[in-house]
């Protein structure tokens, strides 16, 4: 009987462990509301995102002019 006490008072701190450590790190997680990004932030993620449209084709036709 003292064994399963044990293991069960091992298994619930180490449960407890895990909540809190989920805990701290939801709390560190959580975004500042109201912050917009920079302007330039906004032209950095743009071209960020237009970056294979912008790029042209890396094929040719294998034509020699």
């Amino acid at each position: 009987m003292q064994t399963r006490n044990v293991i069960l008072t091992a298994v619930g701190a180490v449960a407890l462990g895990y909540l809190i450590n989920r805990l701290i790190q939801t709390q560190r997680e959580v975004p500042v509301v109201g912050t917009k990004p920079s302007r330039e932030e906004d032209v950095d993620m743009t071209i960020d995102d237009s970056f294979p449209a912008s790029d042209p084709p890396s094929w040719s036709s294998g034509n020699i002019h």
